[in-house]
């Protein structure tokens, strides 16, 4: 298998992507590009703050577009009037891109936490005024994961502070109807250790999938831990942390300094084993893309061998299939399309 890079302009400035049915949305973090499922643009939301993730109402109406700040916006996809929110102090945390849409359309919710105790709220927003309710109690640190629609509930992972605050563990599920909530703890592995960085339901397998720092996990709707999942391939990563400075530092002298510093502290040449970024299924069932630390990865469905591996410095963030031949991959340096 080989696959080809496509150059489209649209895709400069990029940094990521969100595809729909219709619509493929292009963030560059300052402006958000409404594209057709062509690339073609129809119609660019400018003068963002930090935008990082978009998403797409349940009839396709209202595009949803949130920051890695405190922001977020809603965008009409009938007139393209824009509706700006700044979620103020105390509970004005920062977003990472995390949000989902009601099962009707007519709410978004939002991760609300206060930065000072890190207490949060699930957050309710009216799209027609903007108003909002809080609806989870103020006990929980709800961890950087965006809610998540599955089976007409909304599923949160969060910490009991109460309970977890000091020993790190006391990290559950969080099963919400819209009125009331049930938590489960997870069993099998101590989630609350790991730094949690994203997760989303696999409806293939009707399972979640876990990403951390360290390891991903496949989680039943019940918060039973049911594997690890192995990387496609043991790989050791080499980085040294005065790369990331290299051109932001423009003084030779000073960089040199950064460099000296980091080498003394042991920030440099740090060797690591590759981790999980994202995985995804095609939509044929027959591959499996996975973005790693290392690169990307195409895989057989069924026997898991290698079809394609490409390293990619900085590694693959995140995957998403255009159609049965293209996919789109989110890299440090911006969004790539590949011909398959």
């Amino acid at each position: 298998m080989i696959l080809k890079r496509i150059i489209n302009d649209v895709l400069n400035y990029s940094k990521y992507i969100s595809v729909f049915e219709h619509y493929v949305v292009i963030i560059t973090g300052k402006r958000a590009i409404i594209c057709d499922r062509e690339f073609h643009p129809i119609h660019t939301v400018e003068n963002l703050n930090y935008a990082d993730k978009a998403y797409i109402s349940p009839d396709e109406k209202n595009i949803l577009i949130v920051s890695t700040s405190n922001h977020f916006c809603v965008v009409s996809l009938t007139d393209f009037k824009v509706k700006s929110v700044t979620i103020r102090s105390p509970y004005n945390g920062n977003l990472q891109g995390c949000a989902c849409w009601s099962y009707d359309g007519r709410s978004v919710y939002v991760n609300a936490e206060n930065p000072e105790t890190t207490l949060s709220f699930l957050r309710r927003y009216d799209i027609s005024d903007m108003s909002y309710k809080n609806l989870l109690p103020d006990i929980h640190f709800v961890q950087a994961a965006a809610p998540l629609r599955v089976a007409g509930k909304y599923y949160l992972v969060a910490r009991d502070r109460e309970n977890g605050e000091k020993n790190n563990d006391g990290c559950s599920l969080i099963v919400f109807d819209g009125e009331s909530y049930e938590e489960y703890p997870f069993c099998g592995k101590n989630i609350g250790e790991e730094v949690l960085l994203s997760w989303e339901y696999e409806e293939k397998s009707g399972t979640f999938i876990i990403y951390t720092l360290c390891s991903t996990y496949h989680c039943d709707i019940n918060g039973n831990i049911i594997e690890t999942v192995p990387v496609p391939k043991e790989e050791k990563l080499t980085s040294s942390f005065s790369d990331v400075f290299k051109n932001v530092v423009p003084d030779k002298k000073g960089f040199k300094r950064l460099k000296a510093l980091c080498e003394l502290f042991g920030l440099d040449n740090m060797t690591t084993d590759d981790t999980i970024n994202i995985i995804r299924n095609s939509a044929d069932g027959k591959k499996i893309f996975v973005g790693t630390h290392y690169g990307l990865y195409v895989l057989d469905a069924e026997t898991k061998e290698i079809l394609y591996e490409e390293k990619i410095s900085y590694g693959v963030q995140n995957i998403a299939e255009i159609s049965a031949d293209v996919i789109a991959a989110e890299k440090w340096h911006g969004v790539w399309l590949y011909e398959i």
